[in-house]
């Protein structure tokens, strides 16, 4: 990540939470930071050169609970807890991909989806999300493609919070 994109997202006067671990063929093809209404938010797209794309959302309020998909894999992001007891009820945190699974949802939504559910952090709710919620944000990647679900379920696992070092310079670097 460039200096001036940590500058970016760090003056939000949040905790930036981006991959760990993103592969070395993906860099951020776009950056988007607001602070606005319902609060501050940001959204860090990645890509590679096979069209792939994913992205990191942050919303510090105004989330809700996305509809079921066809199939979800339970995920273990070591920098949020269990969200058992919560309004997710003791299901955990997952990773919801493939159509809708309600055919209301369908209809209205026929492509196939890849997101996290929102995790709870201290500054507000991150998420993982996959080429169809990019292509309604950003015209210019509307072509992108879904990574792979197990990928998928690695970068969420991969979440850690941005951090510069005393010189600096990100220590979360994407080559």
């Amino acid at each position: 990540m460039a200096p001036a994109q940590t500058s970016q997202l760090t003056s939000l006067g949040v905790e930036v939470v981006v991959p760990g671990q993103v592969p070395p063929s993906f860099s951020i093809v776009e950056l988007r930071v607001e602070q606005g209404d319902p609060g501050p938010s940001y959204l860090v797209v990645y890509q590679n050169n096979l069209n792939q794309c994913f992205a990191v959302e942050f919303a510090a309020e105004g989330i809700g609970d996305p509809p079921p998909t066809e199939n979800r894999v339970p995920i273990q992001p070591p920098l949020f807890g269990d969200p058992a007891g919560d309004s997710a009820g003791d299901r955990g945190y997952g990773l919801n991909y493939g159509p809708f699974a309600e055919a209301d949802m369908q209809a209205q939504f026929p492509e196939s989806n890849l997101f996290t559910d929102w995790m709870i952090g201290p500054s507000g709710a991150y998420r993982l999300i996959g080429a169809t919620y990019i292509g309604e944000l950003f015209e210019t990647l509307r072509g992108c493609e879904d990574i792979a679900p197990e990928e998928a379920v690695a970068l969420a696992e991969s979440l850690t919070v941005l951090t510069a070092d005393p010189m600096g310079e990100p220590l979360n670097r994407n080559p």
